[in-house]
């Protein structure tokens, strides 16, 4: 409990915290050590439990962007450097990773955008997204260099960047600023457009496509 108010955590939720690492030792055998990564997988489930269906609008609603904006400007009074990113990230892998870790690396705060499973549709097609909204965010938010994840249904997030305020806007792959249809709302509020090259051809797209040939493989298999 002294670590998680240590860590910013107000009285209710470092209690809970507390109550969740107890819960972990007393399965175990002995003077036992709770784990990081036990405990993050403990608070997650209950949290998950604890979490009613959520709409798109809820989820995107002025009052949520409001308190992130809040947060945000605490953190510039205290000189931290704001970085922006968003995508579909529908089927995390190692070139997700490495790209958050390089955007992090700009500044001190990361905030990700996440499409909604609406604005994915219309990006890619009724097939996408393969995982919900409310999954592709918890896996984002699950990532040690994330410290925001954020739910938008733009296809572009020019609202939210105009909301937030970025210093620093990432993106990833071969675009330009002045091929970037979000480059004009940076401009706005000030930031400035960081491009970092994607790591290697590993993607969403890739993955998938490697997915559907093994079941391919396997079905001729079973066939033969």
């Amino acid at each position: 409990m002294v670590l998680a108010l240590a860590a910013g955590g107000s009285i209710e939720e470092s209690a809970q915290i507390a109550v969740d690492a107890a819960r972990i030792a007393i399965t175990k055998r002995g003077t036992a050590v709770v784990s990081f990564q036990e405990l993050l997988q403990k608070v997650s489930l209950r949290d998950n439990a604890r979490l009613s269906p959520i709409s798109v609008t809820e989820a995107c609603s002025p009052e949520i962007i409001s308190r992130l904006t809040e947060q945000l400007g605490e953190e510039r009074l205290r000189g931290k450097t704001i970085v922006f990113t968003n995508g579909v990230f529908d089927i995390l892998h190692a070139g997700h990773v490495q790209f958050l870790r390089q955007a992090k690396e700009l500044g001190d705060v990361l905030i990700v955008g996440v499409n909604s499973d609406r604005s994915t549709q219309r990006l890619k097609g009724k097939r996408h997204p393969i995982n919900s909204e409310r999954d592709r965010m918890a896996l984002v938010a699950a990532l040690d260099p994330v410290d925001h994840v954020v739910l938008f249904d733009e296809d572009i997030p020019t609202e939210l960047i105009r909301a937030l305020c970025p210093d620093i806007h990432v993106k990833g792959g071969d675009y330009t600023d002045e091929f970037l249809p979000e480059a004009e709302s940076v401009r706005e509020v000030g930031g400035r457009i960081v491009i970092l090259p994607l790591a290697g051809s590993l993607s969403t797209t890739s993955v998938i496509k490697r997915i559907v040939s093994l079941a391919t493989e396997e079905r001729i298999e079973v066939k033969q």
